[in-house]
């Protein structure tokens, strides 16, 4: 496979182990018309390698980019996943926060309801802090006013004019999952070895649905053995390296720690 690895590559190195042509059916999914569209082992693959890439980089390997949106005034709530990275990946963690080129404080929901009891009536104003808001959610506050009278700084510095007459530009370094490959020349953020590693993922998950084929059983437990001693050794180092990174990747202490 040459480097870096790309998109066709990885598909022809998943179906030559399994060893299933491309347009063979994988799945079949209800459309809720009565009808069940069926799904070519190919785009399964296709599916499985990006889904693979994306557990790769929530789990154990983490991808730090930056990513930018424009704040309407008076919005609380900003969706992580509508921010627009540098990389095309989607954000799914955010660690710093600036608006309008000002670094924001990071605080919690709870602080806020202790400290500021009439933080959701307060009046808008510049932001100050930010917080987490579920799964998907950064939290401003106060809400950005509709005219900040400050500087919009976008990505690399750039004057964003316009925006910034009413809300303004909100920047978040965090962690994001790769950008979901498409084209056959696509490739992933990764070292050829942690593209063996989503390859190996794919495969068991897709010969799993291949109740006709007997000898996938070994295969398929090779294949998950691979997967779980690489991500277990990946999220050890990052315990070593950055405890505090590796505690977004894990829900818990590892046994042990």
């Amino acid at each position: 496979m040459a480097y870096p690895p790309q998109f066709s590559d990885m598909v022809s190195d998943v179906l030559s182990r399994l060893n299933l042509p491309a347009n063979t059916p994988a799945a079949q999914f209800s459309t809720g018309t009565g009808l069940a569209p069926v799904e070519t082992t190919q785009d399964a693959v296709k599916r499985y390698l990006n889904d693979s890439a994306a557990e790769l980089a929530r789990t154990c390997y983490p991808l730090r980019d930056t990513a930018s949106a424009s704040v309407a005034p008076s919005t609380r709530i900003v969706a992580l996943s509508s921010l627009t990275s540098m990389s095309g990946g989607v954000m799914w963690a955010a660690r710093a926060v600036t608006f309008n080129g000002v670094q924001l404080r990071h605080t919690s929901r709870s602080s806020l309801e202790l400290w500021h009891r009439t933080w959701l009536t307060d009046p808008a104003g510049v932001p100050g802090d930010w917080y987490e808001q579920g799964e998907d959610g950064i939290g401003l506050y106060p809400v950005p006013a509709a005219a900040s009278g400050q500087a919009c700084l976008g990505l690399g510095g750039l004057l964003l004019a316009g925006l910034c007459e009413g809300g303004g530009v909100m920047l978040a370094d965090g962690l994001v999952v790769p950008a979901r490959m498409t084209d056959d020349d696509d490739t992933l953020p990764y070292q050829p070895d942690l593209v063996t590693l989503c390859i190996f993922r794919a495969a068991s998950r897709l010969a799993k649905k291949n109740a006709q084929d007997g000898s996938l059983a070994v295969r398929i437990q090779e294949w998950e053995a691979e997967w779980l001693n690489g991500t277990s050794n990946l999220l050890a180092r990052l315990w070593r390296m950055d405890p505090d990174l590796a505690a977004a990747h894990f829900p818990a202490l590892p046994s042990g720690k």
